[in-house]
């Protein structure tokens, strides 16, 4: 019961503190097997913001405004493939060739948002381990917690994405036939 309402207390908080249940979820060796359990359900899917409100915003300003995205694609349907904490994905045609794509699209200022947040868990955590060294000792929450605020907020560098795709890919290319059948996403 206890490990239901964290995690329902979690979702409510947001981003930050999906992603952080999603980490818990992703550690068996750090939690006990209900907290693991329970958090699972942070791995779902989490419910999208509103193209209209935010979504096309953030897709005008990374792309060089309203116009210059009718330029580029003929067609953004509003309804997500998926939604994550960190992320949205939308179908997208080209104008130039007509191909379907993908645009994978942060969420409006997520970074910030998770910065602000995991900084303030991170302090947390260490005012608790200053209190009460045993913690510290016992359980290095603060070094959990520092570990997980990188990983989080290298997710919200797309570009960063891009690049280790195009890593991945230079990496199948050289071990072929090894990997044969494993694809890489296009990246525009």
């Amino acid at each position: 019961r206890a490990a239901k309402l964290l995690r329902k207390f979690f979702e409510k908080m947001g981003g930050t503190y999906i992603k952080l249940g999603q980490f818990i979820a992703s550690s068996p060796t750090l939690f006990p097997k209900a907290i693991i359990d329970e958090f699972q359900g942070c791995l779902d899917d989490v419910p999208p913001l509103s193209y209209r409100e935010d979504i096309a915003k953030v897709i005008y300003e990374e792309l060089g405004g309203e116009s210059r995205v009718r330029t580029l694609f003929s067609k953004i349907e509003e309804e997500p493939l998926a939604s994550a904490s960190i992320a949205q994905v939308h179908r997208a045609t080209l104008r130039s060739t007509g191909e379907e794509v993908v645009l994978k699209v942060c969420k409006p200022d997520v970074s910030e948002a998770l910065r602000t947040d995991l900084d303030a868990v991170y302090l947390a955590c260490r005012t608790l381990e200053l209190l009460d060294p045993s913690v510290e000792q016992r359980l290095g929450l603060s070094g959990i917690i520092e570990d997980a605020r990188k990983a989080i907020l290298q997710e919200t560098d797309l570009e960063q994405e891009a690049r280790n795709v195009e890593t991945f890919r230079e990496f199948l290319a050289k071990t072929s036939p090894a990997f044969d059948g494993v694809t890489t996403p296009k990246i525009y």
